[in-house]
């Protein structure tokens, strides 16, 4: 038994880790999407960076979502 709280433990902390990164990604795309959006750039530059905008917060949901599963 004590062997599984502490690897729930490890769990934890590498989801956190991991929602963390995701997080950092997230702003670092957001901040290029707002300047490209600024600039007024061609849709072929913004299509790809709302993607990218989109799918980080897709992978946040599921990691959300494993967390709040697990419970």
């Amino acid at each position: 038994m004590h062997g599984t709280v502490i690897q729930s433990a490890k769990a934890d902390v590498r989801k956190l880790s991991k929602l963390e990164e995701l997080r950092e990604e997230l702003a670092i795309a957001r901040e290029k999407l707002v300047a490209a959006v600024s600039k007024r750039s061609r849709e072929e530059v913004l299509r790809p960076l709302r993607n990218d905008v989109g799918e980080l917060l897709e992978k946040i949901e599921k990691v959300y979502s494993a967390e709040r599963f697990r419970r």
